[in-house]
């Protein structure tokens, strides 16, 4: 892609540090180092520079970037300024502060979990599991082999459902906290109808639009997630959503607002709902900010945890209410 890349949500790196066990003969390529390093201090200003540039919700940040200068005064090495930068971050009102080290970036393989789905009684549930990549470069250009993997796994299991589906479908993004947002909107293309499917805002109101054009995800005009050709499926849609669902697990719920005959239920989303650029700093490390904020076809900006059409508390609850409203739609 030429935008900036996305990032999993930090706390995600567990997930795919978990699955990464399961796996042997699996590397990431080493990251991207610069020959001479800054002085902490200068590599924390560089960092702080950056968010305060780029985050869209910067509440009280002169005060938050001198507190986090001061913690850095005596940092030793680049390392030793992350927990600040993170705090940061969180502090200036991104909710999770995203730093992923090198350590994690070589360690760490793409996630192994892909789209998967379940067909019973002409109702068929596709799962989008949290999706991570840590090899993927900011501003590289192009998807990586994983990105593309996880949207054509998409792709390939609703198309060899949809014979068995003919009354409608669950989306299940329970517990997603993915930040790529093309990956998710890509791996569901065939459900949502073409044309702009999301918005997304800066701090100083610029916007641009998320959609589908030309069997590909576009940002503005632009293509940054190709596709599969794309047949589009105008059965009814249930979206299950939980406090776990968060950034492109957001977007994907926001992409079914306003669509004919979908629901969500749930309960309200992390509220989150956010697209960013990842920045590399020196040591290698990539920085993931929060710069603009999300809504759906309409141009209805979320501005927190999204409620559902349904609240439904519990997990079984959840399917079986989703179910229910499916075969209401099919009689």
């Amino acid at each position: 892609m030429s935008v900036p890349r996305r990032l999993l949500l930090a706390p995600l790196i567990a997930l795919a540090v978990g699955a990464a066990a399961a796996c042997t003969g699996s590397s990431t390529p080493a990251p991207v180092v610069s020959a001479t390093l800054p002085s902490p201090t200068a590599y924390a200003t560089q960092a702080l520079d950056l968010i305060g540039t780029n985050l869209f919700v910067d509440a009280n940040w002169p005060a938050v970037r001198a507190v986090a200068l001061q913690r850095v005064e005596k940092a030793v090495r680049t390392t030793d300024t992350y927990a600040a930068l993170r705090d940061a971050l969180a502090a200036a009102g991104q909710r999770a502060g995203d730093l992923v080290s090198t350590a994690d970036m070589t360690t760490v393989p793409p996630s192994t979990a892909q789209p998967m789905t379940s067909s019973t009684d002409r109702i068929t549930t596709i799962t989008l599991p949290g999706f991570v990549d840590l090899s993927s470069r900011p501003g590289s250009g192009q998807p990586t082999s994983a990105e593309r993997s996880y949207v054509r796994r998409g792709s390939a299991v609703i198309a060899n459902a949809t014979a068995l589906t003919t009354c409608g479908w669950i989306v299940d993004v329970r517990g997603n906290g993915s930040t790529d947002v093309p990956v998710m909107v890509g791996s569901i293309a065939a459900l949502l109808p073409s044309g702009p499917t999301l918005v997304e805002v800066d701090r100083v109101a610029r916007s641009q639009r998320i959609g589908l054009q030309g069997d590909a995800v576009t940002i503005g005009t632009e293509p940054v997630m190709p596709l599969d050709p794309v047949h589009p499926i105008t059965q009814p849609v249930v979206v299950l959503q939980d406090s776990g669902t968060t950034r492109a697990g957001e977007a994907v719920v926001l992409a079914f607002h306003a669509r004919d005959r979908s629901r969500s239920i749930g309960t309200p989303t992390f509220g989150q709902p956010t697209d960013g650029v990842t920045e590399l700093l020196p040591d290698g490390a990539h920085l993931y900010i929060a710069r603009s904020t999300m809504g759906d076809r309409r141009a209805q900006l979320a501005g927190g945890p999204i409620a559902p059409d349904d609240l439904v508390t519990d997990p079984a609850a959840q399917l079986t209410a989703a179910r229910s409203w499916l075969q209401g739609q099919c009689r």
